[in-house]
C-alpha cells in the first residue's frame, strides 16, 4: 500500500513539472511580442529543462537495461545532463535581466531640503 502511494506522489510531482514547464513555453510564445528577447531565453531555458527532465531518465534507463551500458557512462551521460539543466537555469535567470532599463541611480537615505515652517504655512 505505502509503495503505491509513493509511485502515485512521484507520478503526480513529474505531472506537474511537466505542466509547469510547457505551460511556461506557451507563456513565453504568447508574450514574445512584448519582450522578445526575453520570451526566446525562457523558451529556451524551459525547453531544455524539459528535455533534461524527461530524456534524461529514458536515456539513463536504456543505457543501463537495453544497452547493458552501467558505471561510468551512464554517470557521464548524468552530468552531461546536469549541465544542460544548468545551462537551461541560466537561460531563465538571463531572461528575468534581458532588456530592462536601467534604474535611476539614488542614495539609499536621500533627505531632499526642505524647511520645516516653509511648509507650515501652506
Amino acid at each position: 500500500m505505502q509503495s503505491y502511494l509513493f509511485a502515485i506522489l512521484a507520478y503526480l510531482a513529474i505531472a506537474l513539472q511537466l505542466v509547469v514547464l510547457i505551460g511556461g513555453i506557451i507563456l513565453a510564445a504568447r508574450w514574445r511580442r512584448r519582450a522578445p528577447r526575453a520570451a526566446a531565453l525562457a523558451a529556451i531555458g524551459l525547453g531544455l529543462m524539459l528535455v533534461c527532465g524527461w530524456a534524461g531518465p529514458a536515456l539513463s534507463a536504456y543505457l543501463s537495461t537495453v544497452a547493458g551500458i552501467q558505471g561510468q557512462t551512464v554517470v557521464m551521460v548524468s552530468y552531461g545532463l546536469a549541465i544542460l539543466h544548468a545551462m537551461g537555469i541560466g537561460a531563465l535567470v538571463a531572461a528575468v535581466f534581458v532588456d530592462r532599463p536601467p534604474v535611476a541611480e539614488r542614495r539609499a537615505f536621500e533627505v531632499q531640503n526642505v524647511h520645516p515652517i516653509a511648509n507650515a504655512d501652506q
